[in-house]
């Protein structure tokens, strides 16, 4: 005797309709690919950098170094380095007083002011000159030390530093 055809049940017709766009999906055809003999993408192959020897004894560096007053006292460390848009340097940034990092504040006195050499950083400005110099803040306009005669000039009408 012959079986019965089973008759499609709501479930077996709600699961082929399930599978029919992941099959028409695994059927879609890949990507078309480039040419074989079209050009790849060259990317520019620039030069290595240059080299040039430099003695360990020919340069040093100077942020967190300490600043000394013509008397040789230390009076801060030099935390930054504030340059125009040519890239010449106009001010540094001084860690300033304070003992232990208690009362320290952060002043910027003129490029102008400091001297380098390899016994370190001299500032032509005394701990007493620097006092009441009002705190740097970066991003802001800084106020900065210069010695007594140019701030007098200034003073007198001359057109200020830039």
């Amino acid at each position: 005797m012959p079986r019965p055809i089973p008759t499609p049940t709501l479930s077996h017709i709600a699961m082929a309709l399930l599978l029919l766009p992941s099959l028409a999906w695994a059927q879609a055809p890949p990507p078309a690919a480039a040419p074989a003999n079209a050009p790849a993408e060259a990317k520019p192959t620039l030069p290595l950098a240059g080299r040039e020897p430099l003695a360990a004894d020919a340069a040093f560096a100077v942020l967190g170094r300490d600043i000394k007053e013509p008397s040789g006292t230390v009076v801060g460390q030099l935390v930054n380095i504030l340059m125009d848009a040519h890239g010449t340097p106009r001010a540094g940034v001084v860690d300033y007083g304070g003992f232990l990092g208690v009362g320290k504040q952060r002043i910027a006195v003129a490029w102008r002011t400091l001297s380098f050499n390899a016994d370190g950083i001299r500032l032509s400005l005394s701990h007493e000159q620097l006092r009441d110099l009002p705190d740097f803040k970066d991003g802001e306009a800084a106020t900065l030390a210069v010695p007594p005669a140019l701030d007098a000039a200034a003073a007198e009408g001359q057109k200020p530093v830039q």
